[in-house]
């Protein structure tokens, strides 16, 4: 299949990788600094738990044109960026299925955008993929779990309840180990997870963007749990399922069990590094899903005294 990947951050480079190592035609766009390291250098992931490097030379450009076409265009990106290409998705006048993969609290406005300016439909797929790392030096550092080839997890779903585009997404992944969830309710699974994102971010920020600064507090970390349950509390009255539907027990039953991920995320050098996002991104990122947040916010009355303690980091 032929297949663009718009995004070669940490989360895009393993994606490429998979797609590409599974036998797809697949071309990645970038720009700046990380156009010309992939141009001189080639993919390289550095996979920390397997401890092995591969070297893979897929095509490379630097635009999207219009009449570039792809059977599937997978956008990876922050949605502190996602904003600013999707004009140009939309002008796309030879691809149809598009993948947007990444942090989204506010996908039906993202939908609603692109069915409104899109000179052709498009199918639009939404999905989050579970790896960790972080760039640097030219290559990328991944953080999967699994020790076959091409393995990963990502979550899938559209918000129309289109259920065609599945074959296609088989077929991509078919040589790879890659595990694939489909959600029936995708708005409400990223809106659950910005609703995680959110605290640890504002924690992040609140030390200086050091996660190691808030494995040793044990107060903050139960501020962060504090603050995720008061987010949550906002989503159920805005009628949001939890989605996955196990995101409610986790604050609401097992407090303790959700305290200790988060301290063992922050606290062992492999659970920073999977965690690294909130050390090199946590700001930006960070203050984009807190003002799609705060938007469902002023709809409840909903008290959220530590969330609000928390948010007051991002007015230093």
């Amino acid at each position: 299949m032929k297949i663009l990947v718009y995004g070669v951050g940490f989360l895009g480079s393993y994606l490429a990788y998979a797609l590409h190592r599974g036998g797809n035609d697949v071309t990645l766009l970038e720009q700046g600094k990380r156009l010309s390291e992939l141009k001189e250098k080639g993919l390289v992931i550095r996979h920390y738990i397997q401890h092995r490097t591969t070297v893979d030379f897929p095509a490379i450009t630097d635009r999207f044109r219009s009449e570039n076409a792809y059977d599937i265009v997978f956008v990876v990106m922050r949605s502190s960026q996602l904003d600013n290409i999707l004009a140009e998705l939309c002008e796309n006048k030879a691809s149809t299925f598009f993948v947007l993969v990444g942090n989204n609290a506010t996908a039906e406005q993202t939908q609603k955008y692109i069915d409104k300016h899109a000179v052709l439909p498009k199918k639009i797929v939404f999905g989050f993929q579970m790896v960790g790392g972080r760039c640097e030096d030219g290559k990328t550092i991944s953080i999967y779990w699994g020790f076959s080839k091409l393995t990963g997890r990502i979550t899938l779903g559209s918000l129309k309840g289109d259920d065609s585009y599945k074959p296609l997404i088989e077929q991509a992944f078919s040589k790879t180990h890659y595990r694939i969830e489909y959600s029936r309710n995708m708005d409400a699974w990223l809106k659950y997870h910005a609703a995680f994102m959110v605290p640890v971010g504002l924690a992040c920020c609140h030390s200086g963007c050091s996660l190691k600064k808030i494995a040793g507090d044990k107060t903050l970390l139960n501020r962060i749990v504090d603050a995720i349950g008061e987010a949550y509390r906002i989503l159920d009255t805005c009628c949001y399922p939890a989605e996955p539907k196990q995101n409610g027990k986790l604050v609401r039953w097992y407090r303790f069990k959700r305290c200790m991920t988060l301290k063992l995320m922050c606290s062992t050098a492999l659970g920073r590094l999977a965690s690294s996002f909130f050390e090199t991104s946590a700001r930006d990122e960070t203050q984009r899903l807190y003002d799609d947040f705060s938007m469902l916010k002023a709809k409840t009355d909903i008290a959220t005294p530590v969330w609000d303690e928390l948010a007051r980091c991002m007015e230093r």
